[in-house]
This record gives structure tokens, C-alpha cells and sequence, in this order.
């Protein structure tokens, strides 16, 4: 607990007392943690693997609003204020979360108030990315939200496996899931940055093999 980010900074007594109160839930990839409209089991630190949270449409195609890796907070705004997760909250690959129920997470604040103050720091960093992400999903094209997909997927992948470098098992179905698209307009987008030599199509997996120029390709104009 003491190696993530919004954790870090509080005082050993606190930690103690959240540590005692959690458990390690371990979830294989593809499971939901939380769904949409139904309460979380508490306050999730994410140890290792990815977790995404994702929306669906009036049409039913589903988007991947953001991606949670080592240290992020799940389920912290609904154990705040008690309401319902307003995202299905899915495994992209095999995952290990210390959960804290919510009662003792807010058991734990009661008896330090004082701290509240750096969980509202956190919920202030998920607004702000959560904007970003907003303005990406309106001005991206589908080449670059894909090219972040991406990225995201193969950082996640070099933390999970150093033995792999630059490989995303990862699906053209799950992809287009994933991106509330196609199978065949996420097959089209592969085979462009195939040819701009950004990466290597496999079965059931993807090689990144310049991820610089993926990089770059998001942020073009």
C-alpha cells in the first residue's frame, strides 16, 4: 500500500488500519469487477494486471472510457457518496485488486478526518483525466484511439511481463469491443499501421514494434 500513489503519503497508523481491514481479490481477465449500477465491493487498489472502464451506447457498442494499472483507486467516488458505479469496471488482463470494504474505508477516515483531504485530491486527478479522455473520444479519429489503445495495452503488458516486450494478447474482437467499433473498421486501422511498420498483426495477439511512432500518431493534428 505503501507504493502507490495516493497511499504513500499518509502516516503509518493509518495505513495499519486500512491494511488490517482489506483482502486481495484476484480476477481472471474478462471478469467484471463492477457493474454498472450496482455498489463496488469498496475501495479497489489495483496490484497488478488492467482494469478498464467502459460505457455502452443507446446501440449497444460499448467504449472504453479509461484504464486502470499498478496503483490506481477503483470504486472511490461510490464509496465516497454511497451511489451506485456509473461504469461496468471489466479485467483486460488477469488482475490482483486489495480491496478495502467501504465501511471500513470511511470507518478509517471518521477516526482521521484530516485525510479526507487527500481522497478528494484523487477524486479531483479522476475528473481531470476523465475530461482528457472526454476531448479524446470527440476529436480522436478512430486510427488514433486505436494508436492510445495501444499504448495503453502494451505499457500495461511490459509491466505485467518484461519477458514479452511490445506484445498485446489481445483480440480484434476484444479490440473493437473495446472501442465500441467493428471488427472489420479495427481490422482495416491494423493493417494501415501494419504498413507504417508500427506493428505486426499475430493470432490473437498484436507485436508493437515502434512504439514511438505510435505515440506520436495520437497526438497528430
Amino acid at each position: 500500500m505503501k507504493a502507490t500513489r495516493w497511499f504513500k503519503t499518509l502516516p503509518d497508523e493509518v495505513l495499519t488500519a486500512f491494511a488490517s481491514r482489506a483482502y486481495v481479490l484476484s480476477l481472471e481477465r474478462g471478469a467484471l469487477l463492477t457493474r454498472k449500477g450496482e455498489q463496488p465491493p469498496g475501495v479497489g487498489i489495483l496490484i497488478s494486471g488492467a482494469i478498464c472502464a467502459s460505457t455502452v451506447s443507446l446501440e449497444g457498442h460499448e467504449f472504453t472510457l479509461s484504464m486502470t494499472e499498478f496503483d490506481g483507486i477503483i470504486g472511490l467516488a461510490a464509496a465516497l457518496d454511497g451511489k451506485p458505479s456509473l461504469r461496468d469496471s471489466r479485467v483486460l488482463s488477469a488482475a490482483e485488486v486489495l480491496i478495502i470494504p467501504r465501511s471500513d474505508f470511511l470507518a478509517v477516515l471518521d477516526q482521521h478526518p484530516s485525510f479526507y483531504k487527500c481522497f478528494s485530491h484523487a477524486l479531483c486527478d479522476r475528473i481531470r483525466t476523465a475530461n482528457r479522455i472526454i476531448d479524446e473520444l470527440a476529436l480522436l479519429s478512430l486510427r488514433q484511439r486505436l494508436a492510445r489503445l495501444l499504448d495503453m495495452l502494451v505499457n500495461t503488458a511490459a509491466d505485467n511481463d518484461a519477458a514479452s516486450p511490445g506484445l498485446i494478447v489481445q483480440t480484434q474482437d476484444e479490440l473493437a469491443h473495446l472501442l465500441g467499433v467493428s471488427r472489420h473498421a479495427v481490422n482495416r486501422e491494423l493493417k494501415r499501421l501494419e504498413q507504417a511498420g508500427m506493428l505486426q498483426v499475430g493470432y490473437g495477439n498484436i507485436q508493437i514494434t515502434d512504439s514511438k511512432l505510435l505515440s506520436e500518431l495520437i497526438v497528430q493534428d
